[in-house]
């Protein structure tokens, strides 16, 4: 049997969980090579007595390390049995793992489209409102303009009538002055003319006859 003291922190816990068995105990069976629960099952009592254990501690070591041994494979296989199914259950909620962060990444992205194609739609609705608002503008300045021209004109209009209207009457004036004065020359000259006729028609009287009968 060997006796050096094993520093195997496995192996201490192994022995220190048997019944009696502490910290000086343990180091007295790895100080005689009993490093396993199958080989302290197997131990003699003579082999035991040799390491310092009492009699009835190495009896009651023996059958404890004698049932846990025993027990051993079938907790191995329980805690193999434990992972295998622990695996297959990661490996079944694996697919639906997938499937739901497929899902939420489907979502995710469905919903960063919508957000995206609402922004969009959100840029055109505020560029046709700005483009309603410019050709308003635009169609309100038209519309001044229009009012300003069309008083414009009505003021030129009525402004060329009223010139036409002083021009026509200032020509009617003129006119009928120009008539009048026409008129009353050639009165005038009627008048003369009649004159001048009566007196080329005048009868000579006896006096003239006696005159000119002299002269002749």
């Amino acid at each position: 049997m060997s006796g050096k003291k094993s520093d195997d922190k496995s192996t201490f816990n192994t022995l220190t969980s048997l019944p009696g068995v502490g910290k000086t105990t343990a180091e007295k069976l790895i100080a005689a090579g009993y490093t396993t629960l199958a080989k302290v099952a197997r131990a003699s009592m003579k082999g035991l007595a040799a390491a310092g254990l009492s009699e009835a501690l190495s009896r009651k070591i023996v059958a404890a390390a004698g049932n846990k041994a025993k027990k051993a494979p079938a907790k191995a296989k329980a805690a193999a049995k434990k992972v295998v199914s622990k695996t297959s259950t990661k490996a079944k909620k694996a697919p639906a793992k997938a499937k739901a962060a497929a899902k939420k990444a489907v979502s995710k992205t469905s919903t960063k489209a919508k957000k995206t194609a609402s922004k969009a739609t959100k840029v055109i609705i505020d560029k046709s409102a700005i483009t309603r608002k410019r050709n308003a503008a635009a169609t309100k300045k038209a519309r001044a303009i229009a009012t300003v021209t069309k008083a414009s004109s009505k003021k030129v209009l009525s402004k060329t009538k009223s010139s036409a209207t002083k021009t026509a009457s200032k020509a009617k004036a003129t006119a009928k002055k120009a008539t009048k004065k026409t008129v009353k020359k050639t009165a005038t000259t009627a008048k003369k003319a009649a004159d001048s006729g009566r007196k080329m028609i005048k009868s000579p009287t006896l006096a003239e006859i006696i005159k000119r009968a002299k002269n002749k």
